[in-house]
């Protein structure tokens, strides 16, 4: 960093002096150029080793602030970035947090859904113990009821049989009496 430093510092007091070419009468250059020159040698560049002339520094300083603006640059650019991603990133969140919010509040919903579809179960095996119990007692009353139907069914035969011999007996009654009818006519 410092041979940087030194390098922009001769560049600057180079700058400040009169335009020559940096050659004297016997090849050497201006005094006090640098703290890097002696009399008789050229200004190099420390990094690269190569002479540095005045379009040379010009160059080099136009790198550097070209540099530093690009720098600036992408720096802007990456804030500017940044910012539309952490905004982005926000509403994300803001998805995710509604999301998430939609996905507890369906799993209570699934929750009391399941607890209602388990009074509901317990509700119909109640109802299917009562319909076995009515079931059973139907077919007990349609068996009862059949042999009563049965029982029924006799005593009318017996109550038609008795209701025959009864009007026999009355025709018989009858033939009696007209008989007897006949017979005290006679006498």
């Amino acid at each position: 960093m410092s041979k940087f430093i030194n390098s922009l510092n001769r560049i600057q007091s180079h700058k400040d002096k009169p335009e020559h070419s940096g050659i004297g009468p016997e090849g050497s250059t201006p005094s006090g150029a640098g703290p890097e020159r002696s009399e008789g040698t050229v200004p190099k560049d420390n990094l690269s080793g190569n002479t540095i002339g005045p379009h040379g520094a010009q160059k080099l300083l136009g790198i550097v602030f070209t540099t530093c603006a690009i720098l600036l640059l992408l720096n802007i650019a990456f804030f500017l970035l940044t910012k539309n991603y952490s905004e982005r990133t926000n509403e994300a969140l803001a998805r995710l947090s509604a999301i998430e919010a939609a996905l507890s509040k369906n799993a209570e919903d699934s929750d009391n859904t399941s607890l209602t579809l388990r009074q509901m179960k317990i509700d119909i095996d109640k109802l299917n113990a009562k319909i076995s119990s009515l079931n059973s007692g139907y077919t007990e009353l349609k068996e009862s009821s059949q042999g009563q139907l049965f029982l029924i069914e006799t005593l009318n035969k017996a109550k038609n049989t008795l209701f025959n011999r009864l009007n026999e007996l009355e025709l018989k009654l009858d033939q009696v009496k007209t008989i007897n009818q006949a017979q005290s006519s006679k006498k």
